[in-house]
């Protein structure tokens, strides 16, 4: 048999250390967690109210059928079939967009023709206003001519700053002038007699054939002495009146 170990003997039990009062930095500290207790327990407090705010909203939930109701409509509205559906109305206002995009185009084009027209319309009206204000003022360099030529009845004026006197005008004599009028007039109906008969005159036709040839011939002869001296005496007469052959 083993001998039996010594017992331990046991310590005396020390005697206890009186309680240190407690300090004011960790009154401050005991304090400061409380506040941030306190501040926790509101949250929580206020996370539950949101929750119980939510199951209230659940409880005022839309009804099932108005729900279906609004599907429903939301499914015609939709549905290609229908006439007074989205796509039916997409299409039409699709169309309406290109009639008025066409219709715009066309009255651009309008709009500058328009404009056009309108700056060569100020262009006729400028030159028909310069015309007006040019022909206004003849008329009154008209009207003062016809007053200075009644007041002047020895001179003849014929611009404000040209006048011709009466006496340095040449007046042909009458019996001159009767006389070479004749002769032009008698030259001009010889000369139309030969034309007669030979048939270039106007749409006659010709006077002369193998039956009166003689004649014709011998009345042309007759015609052409006379003529040639009426064109002597028309010379004289124009050069004593002055005149231009």
């Amino acid at each position: 048999m083993q001998p039996v170990q010594q017992a331990h003997i046991m310590q005396p039990v020390q005697q206890a250390q009186p309680v240190q009062p407690v300090q004011p930095v960790q009154q401050a500290q005991a304090q400061s967690v409380q506040q941030a207790q306190a501040q926790s327990v509101q949250q929580a407090q206020s996370v539950q109210d949101l929750m119980d705010q939510n199951e209230d909203l659940k409880s005022q939930s839309i009804p099932r059928e108005t729900l279906k109701h609004l599907s429903n409509q939301l499914n015609q509205l939709l549905d290609p079939q229908n006439p007074s559906g989205v796509n039916t109305q997409l299409a039409s206002i699709n169309e309406n967009s290109i009639k008025i995009n066409t219709l715009y185009d066309q009255l651009s084009h309008h709009n500058t023709q328009a404009k056009a027209n309108s700056e060569i319309l100020n262009d006729h009206l400028t030159h028909l206003n310069d015309q007006v204000t040019n022909l206004t003022n003849l008329n009154q360099q008209l009207l003062t001519l016809d007053n200075i030529n009644a007041n002047t009845p020895d001179k003849i004026t014929t611009a404000i700053d040209s006048s011709i006197d009466l006496d340095n005008l040449i007046t042909a004599d009458l019996a001159l002038v009767h006389q070479l009028y004749d002769t032009v007039s008698e030259i001009k109906a010889n000369k139309d007699t030969v034309h007669l008969i030979g048939g270039t005159f106007g749409s006659h036709h010709e006077l002369i054939n193998d039956l009166n040839v003689d004649t014709c011939i011998k009345s042309i002869r007759s015609l052409a002495r006379e003529t040639f001296w009426l064109e002597l005496v028309k010379d004289e007469i124009a050069s004593t009146m002055g005149l231009s052959k």
